[in-house]
């Protein structure tokens, strides 16, 4: 009877209510809906009623300072404990098991979940660095907790209800928490129900994806410069130059043989300029024609030093481009039209974020196609959703930069990269409830920390790069304009101009030379004077391009002046040895015993003006190693006027004979006389040859030609073998 007696009992209880009590048990016997009272032990050890606990809600008394006031007196010390709940984020929270036998973390700080059915974990990593720093400088205690339902925070629709919000966010707002610390992101919306102490990192939203397999593009080699380059230099710059060089060359006093009538004479053409200018720019190797005027050597020297600055950029940038590049991008950032219009795609991409991050807030609020679409696709985690990129189950990862930037630099196989610029820039922060007294300490503490490089110190510490994450930006392989280009192409201008100065100076420096006379005072003082002029003249020019040096020397007179007298001096004195051979041939002929007094008898034949021939000077055979003497080759000399051609005492059969011979030493002196002028106007195709042809002597010998032209002698001295 006693056990159903107490059954009765126990039923009848559970089913009706106690009378003025509202009193109701459930079948386990526990009263539904109790209203508990909460206590306080004053200081005189009673028991008084502060608040009571009924229908999940607190109600409290309001504390009654001193003074009967209901605010706590300014200066009182605030309570040194906060509870803070975070989340995990690498790599700014990560969590690690706690090792066994072991009550306290080895690395980091003991962090509590909802479900502690372990011995717990230890939490470390960027956050909890900064959250000790705070703890040591600020003076507080806390305990942490990892987040239960492992969301940053966002509303959430509730059934027939005002949305709430969830995450840690809704762990501060439902005082479950006095802070949260992680990657918390600072929102508009969420600043309406918390507050957010200063950023201690900047970020923003930005996209990861997976790298492509790529190919060498064929125009790669030209992708160093723009197209406007490329013409700028080939066009205009390389033609322009060699056009100066040429002009320079021509008209300069120093410069090559301008007389294109002979043909195998040393020339430097328009042809010429311009392929030494592309073999300085190609640094060929092959024989070049170079330029022998000051002006136009230094035109060339300045076109090398572009040369060398522009092959200098053209190799350091070569390197980019001729990395294999994407195939193709099927992004280019957090605004292209394919995420921003999924549907409009032939073939919609797969994209996705993190399910109640503000990241999903924002895109709700700005974008409920894409919102709406990506919702299939949305993971509950960055890990999770970093793996589904890396196995292709998506095409794009819509996260916060500084997250996304941490897992591109630390994957394995560096396959991930960030593209495009970052969107909606923010940073993160640290979380309290409103009006809290410890957002001033920590704003002020962080503000100090950023100025003083703690942030930057762990930051280099958590996030050290592994990978380059940069693949995505396209400025590392922007190709070089213009503008990028404007110094050396002023340099190259520059250079122009200061040759036409060298230009000036060149031409004052020669007309100054000319007036300097050849070969004036004592034969001894001439020759001395001629040799360091000859010297200095072969030092400065190259032997396979120089000529007669005496006649390029400094003090002689320009070499086409010096042509131009001597063709006419030959054409004169041929006329002349012409007139005297037929007049001497007929005064002897009528009077062939007769001796003339009054003359001097010689070896040579006379000429119009008393000049007589005689027989002087080394000349070069073909050979140049067989330097002999032809003792024929006659050049004229000057004889007073009151000599007579033939002397009075010698036979009528020796004057006869000796003015038979005249027309055979006549023909020997026209046939010197073409080849001085040969030696003049020939400019040989090679150098070795040209010297076998020219008037030399030894310095010991010398040989002195002398050319009458009107009533003034010049005497012209030829030197090659210095």
């Amino acid at each position: 009877h006693s056990y159903h007696g107490s059954k009765y009992f126990y039923d009848y209880l559970t089913r009706d209510e106690i009378p003025y009590k509202n009193f109701v048990f459930d079948k386990h016997g526990v009263v539904k809906n109790p209203k508990l009272s909460i206590l306080n032990l004053d200081s005189s050890r009673t028991w008084k009623e502060v608040g009571y606990w009924q229908d999940n809600n607190m109600t409290m008394a309001t504390v009654l300072w001193i003074g009967g006031t209901h605010e706590a007196p300014k200066g009182l010390s605030p309570h040194r404990h906060m509870r803070f709940t975070t989340i995990v984020e690498e790599p700014f929270v990560l969590t690690i098991p706690l090792e066994k036998n072991e009550v306290v973390c080895k690395y980091g700080v003991k962090c509590g979940e909802k479900n502690e059915t372990t011995r717990g974990k230890c939490c470390l990593g960027f956050c909890i660095s900064l959250l000790e720093k705070l703890k040591e400088d600020i003076g507080f205690t806390y305990e942490l907790r990892l987040v239960d339902d492992g969301n940053y925070g966002a509303k959430v629709e509730a059934d027939g209800k005002e949305d709430e919000w969830n995450g840690m966010i809704g762990a501060i707002v439902k005082h479950r928490a006095d802070a949260a610390i992680g990657a918390v992101r600072i929102t508009e919306e969420r600043s309406e129900v918390v507050d957010f102490s200063t950023p201690f990192i900047s970020t923003g939203i930005s996209v990861l994806v997976k790298k492509k397999d790529g190919e060498i593009p064929n125009s790669a080699f030209l992708g160093s410069f723009h197209l406007s380059v490329w013409i700028f230099l080939l066009v205009i710059a390389v033609n322009v130059t060699a056009v100066v060089v040429f002009i320079f060359e021509w008209f300069s006093p120093g410069g090559y043989d301008r007389n294109f009538d002979n043909g195998r004479a040393s020339k430097f053409t328009i042809g010429s300029s311009i392929w030494m200018t592309y073999g300085i720019l190609f640094n060929n190797t092959v024989h070049l024609n170079v330029p022998r005027s000051y002006t136009a050597k230094f035109v060339t020297n300045m076109w090398a030093c572009f040369a060398l600055v522009f092959v200098a950029m053209y190799t350091a940038d070569l390197v980019t481009h001729m990395i294999q590049e994407d195939s193709h991008r099927i992004i280019t950032g957090f605004n292209d039209p394919k995420l921003q219009y999924p549907l409009s795609s032939r073939k919609p991409l797969r994209f996705a974020t993190v399910a109640s991050s503000s990241v999903e807030n924002l895109i709700k609020k700005s974008n409920k196609e894409m919102h709406t679409y990506m919702q299939k696709f949305v993971k509950r985690n960055t890990t999770e959703a970093v793996n589904a990129l890396k196995r292709g189950e998506l095409d794009a990862f819509i996260y916060d930069s500084e997250v996304l930037n941490s897992f591109a630099k630390k994957d394995d196989h560096c396959d991930l990269m960030l593209v495009g610029d970052v969107y909606a820039s923010t940073g993160y922060a640290v979380a309290f409830e409103k009006d809290s007294h410890w957002k001033e300490r920590f704003d002020s503490n962080i503000l100090h920390y950023n100025h003083n490089g703690f942030l930057q110190k762990i930051s280099d510490t958590w996030m050290e790069s592994t990978c380059d994450t940069v693949g995505g930006n396209t400025a590392s392989r922007q190709r070089l304009g213009i503008e990028n280009l404007a110094g050396v192409f002023y340099l190259l201008s520059a250079g122009i101009l200061a040759s036409l100065a060298v230009f000036v100076v060149e031409h004052f420096c020669r007309t100054c030379c000319q007036k300097i006379q050849c070969f004036e005072g004592h034969r001894k003082k001439q020759s001395l004077s001629v040799l360091v002029q000859v010297v200095a003249q072969n030092l400065s020019t190259p032997h396979r391009v120089a000529k007669d040096p005496v006649c390029h020397n400094i003090g002689c007179l320009r070499q086409t002046t010096e042509l131009r007298r001597t063709r006419s001096r030959i054409a004169e004195l041929e006329k002349a040895l012409a007139k005297r051979m037929s007049s001497t041939s007929e005064m002897y002929s009528n009077d062939p015993s007769e001796d003339k007094p009054g003359r001097e008898y010689t070896d040579t034949p006379p000429l119009e003006n008393g000049d007589h021939l005689r027989s002087c000077g080394p000349w070069h055979r073909k050979t140049y190693d067989d330097m002999a003497v032809d003792q024929e080759e006659l050049v004229p000399l000057k004889l007073s006027d009151q000599h007579d051609i033939v002397p009075n005492n010698i036979s009528s059969s020796r004057r006869q004979n000796r003015i038979a011979s005249y027309p055979v030493q006549l023909l020997k002196t026209s046939t010197f006389l073409q080849k001085y002028n040969s030696s003049f106007l020939e400019e040989e195709e090679h150098s070795e040859e040209k010297r076998k042809r020219c008037l030399v002597r030894q310095y010991s010998g010398q040989c002195v030609a002398s050319l009458n032209a009107e009533d003034d002698l010049e005497e012209v001295d030829l030197e090659t073998t210095v």
